[in-house]
């Protein structure tokens, strides 16, 4: 007869989600048998130590519930609505799932050290910061240079050649001496922004950055790995092109969306300050915004401030392509949205004192 398997049961641990056996089973089942595919007539032990289970390496595999949430949120965003966008996960909507903030906190540094996600502060709020998963943000900052390049190209093309009155193309000027220009410039812009992802962002985490330390490493190439310094081998960071004037590579990272110029105030440092941002966020962000408004709006109006959550699921929000779900997390992880149980469902109630 087969033995009783083993009961397997979750516990969270600081960081990762494993698994445990049951005390009861391991006591009672030091081991289980299972029979051969092959001849099921014989049967073969299995010992019940955890190691057989999951080794080391397995356990370190697994995702940390920071990250599995993020994964889940990237998942759920409104990508239809909003295509052109990196997903960006809220760092409120984090908080609605994940209710140990410390935790949370500690679990995005290690996540931002190791170069897998990259955090965004927002000006839609204080306490406003975007996630974006590293490898989409680069995907969007190639996407990005390729574009600047090919419009400088091209548009360089359209001023050379013109047509005449016939509708032939006539050429303006030295084709060679247009074409290398356009090329110089296409080169420099690539490269504010190949520095931007080789030599920035693997050095600096930060949400903002000082001037003088942006076009510090901006400008500084980075320390070749002990596989690049072979004769061998080349580094590619070594043939980045910028332009000789810092200040034209700051233009080329703000018109690219990348940075922008962060309002001086009294507690401010007095030199020019930069704020990471991400391109192509716009329309998102003012869904954001708008759809906060509209939530607490409609709170407001109920006698008691409260909505069921099934209620509210079947509602549209005015002015926001951004699902209902995405809001009631996001006002909830900045403790505008209380949740309550009751006969009837998850009520949500408006928090006392929170003005629209």
């Amino acid at each position: 007869a087969l033995a009783t398997p083993p009961q397997f049961y979750k516990t969270p641990t600081k960081g990762k989600s494993s698994l445990r056996i049951s005390p009861d089973s391991a006591k009672s089942t030091p081991s289980c048998v299972v029979a051969s595919p092959l001849h099921p007539s014989t049967v073969a032990p299995i010992p019940l130590h955890f190691d057989d289970v999951l080794g080391e390496d397995d356990l370190a595999s697994l995702p940390s519930d920071t990250l599995a949430a993020l994964e889940t949120m990237k998942a759920q965003f409104p990508t239809r609505k909003f295509p052109f966008t990196t997903p960006i996960m809220l760092k409120s909507h984090l908080c609605s799932i994940l209710h140990n903030h410390t935790s949370v906190d500690k679990e995005l540094d290690v996540l931002k050290k190791d170069g897998v996600i990259r955090v965004f502060k927002l000006g839609t709020g204080k306490n406003d910061y975007a996630i974006v998963m590293m490898n989409d943000y680069k995907l969007k900052l190639e996407a990005i240079k390729m574009a600047r390049t090919d419009k400088i190209l091209t548009k360089e093309r359209e001023q050379g050649t013109k047509r005449d009155s016939a509708g032939k193309e006539k050429v303006f000027g030295s084709s060679s001496a247009n074409n290398s220009g356009a090329a110089a410039a296409a080169a420099m812009e690539a490269g504010v922004i190949e520095a931007f992802m080789r030599r920035l962002m693997p050095r600096y985490n930060d949400v903002n950055i000082t001037k003088e330390l942006l076009m510090s490493i901006l400008y500084t190439p980075s320390q070749p790995t002990s596989s690049s310094s072979s004769s061998s081998s080349y580094n590619h960071d070594d043939v980045i092109v910028l332009p000789s004037n810092p200040d034209d590579a700051i233009t080329v990272l703000v018109s690219s969306s990348l940075i922008t110029l962060t309002p001086l105030t009294p507690l401010s440092p007095s030199a020019p300050t930069y704020t990471f941002s991400i391109p192509s966020s716009g329309g998102f962000l003012r869904s954001l915004v708008k759809g906060r408004k509209a939530m607490i709006s409609i709170f407001k109006r109920k006698t008691f401030q409260e909505i069921l959550e099934a209620d509210l699921k079947g509602k549209k929000i005015p002015y926001s392509g951004i699902p209902v779900a995405w809001h009631v997390a996001d006002l909830e992880g900045l403790g505008i949205l209380e949740r309550a149980s009751s006969s009837s469902g998850d009520l949500l109630r408006l928090v006392r004192g929170v003005g629209v």
